[in-house]
This record gives C-alpha cells, structure tokens and sequence, in this order.
C-alpha cells in the first residue's frame, strides 16, 4: 500500500503575506499574496496564498497533515476570523494549527533553506509578535520581570537562534515597549508599534 504523503502547510496573516506548502519534508510550493491580488505588500488574509498552494498541489485541505500559522499581533486567541475575515480555517478542522512566534517563523524560513548543518540565525526585525505569543523563550531575554508584568505590550526586536542539525535552540531574544515613539520624528520607515527596534 502506497504511503500517504506529509502535507505541511505554513502560512502568515501579517503584511506581505504569504503561504508555503511542504510535501514530506520538501517545499513543493510557495507564493506571496502579492502575486495573485497583484496588489504590492498585499496581506493580511491568507485565503487566496494558501489556496493558490493547494489548487497547485491538486490537494485540499482535509489532505493536510499539519497547518503552523503566524500573526504579528496574536489575533488567533481571538478566532482564526478576529482581524482579517473569513478563512479557510473557520470551519472545524481536525487538523493540529500551531501557532508560532513572527521571529520563530523567519528563523524557520531561513533553517530551511539554508545549506549548512549546523549554523546560527539572527532575526532583526521592526516588531515581531508580543511576548504572549512567543514559545521560544528559553534564551536570555533582558528585562524579564517587567515584560511579564504586561506581555501582551512587548514585542519581539531581534532574536538570535542555534540550530544544530535538528533543533532550533533560543540563545537571545530583545523585546520593545509597544509605542508611536519612532513616529514623534516623523522617519518614514519607522514601525508605528514598538519604541526601539534596530529592525
């Protein structure tokens, strides 16, 4: 009897979305929203990315064997539909969703694409998820005790991972105040969301 594949599907609700469909350990497709709404940046709802990587694959969803999904602002506690309208998860699946962290998923990105086998990754980005959101959290992370007091007010500013072959390990991870601060000095590419952020 023929084995049935491992589909994994990856996909983001941020700006800039995108999807990524994994068949046993493989990318076999990937696109970013952009490129079929043809409108520039497009994200946000995932419904056409994911979509778009299923009718490729001649698969539907009830095919997939594990869905791992990312947001910014951790919406999905909320509802799969909180911010950005229906999607194709709103009916009941019995699929597992995991839900990771905005840093945790570039550094997933870059894990798997990479061709060492063991390396180390830096995330540096304008604001990644809120503390609350993030699984990753058993490397250094400076001013703990006062993130814990509103960890939903904290947002990821840079992370630095270790992968050795086959596990991801967190060695550091920074995180800014949410806040208009950069905004007060009017720099266009400034995040209207966190305080400081190399990113």
């Amino acid at each position: 009897m023929k084995k049935k594949p491992v589909y994994v599907l990856g996909t983001a609700t941020s700006h800039d979305g995108s999807a990524c469909l994994l068949k046993d350990g493989v990318i076999v497709f990937g696109i970013e929203k952009e490129r079929i709404t043809r409108i520039k940046h497009d994200g946000f709802n995932d419904t056409d990315a994911i979509q778009y990587c299923l009718d490729a694959e001649g698969i539907t969803l009830n095919d997939i064997t594990l869905i791992v999904q990312n947001d910014n602002f951790s919406d999905y506690k909320y509802g799969n539909d909180s911010l950005y309208g229906k999607r194709l998860f709103s009916v009941n699946l019995d699929i597992p969703i995991i839900t990771i962290s905005h840093h945790l998923a570039h550094a997933y990105s870059a894990i798997g694409t990479c061709p060492f086998y063991e390396f180390e990754v830096l995330v540096m980005d304008g604001c990644g998820s809120p503390f609350e959101q993030c699984l990753d959290i058993d490397g250094t992370i400076p001013d703990l005790d006062l993130i814990k007091k509103l960890p939903h007010l904290f947002m990821e500013k840079d992370s630095f991972y270790q992968y050795n072959g086959s596990e991801t390990k967190t060695i550091y991870k920074d995180f800014s105040e949410w806040g208009l601060y950069g905004n007060l000095f009017n720099y266009p590419m400034y995040p209207l969301t966190t305080k400081h952020s190399i990113g």
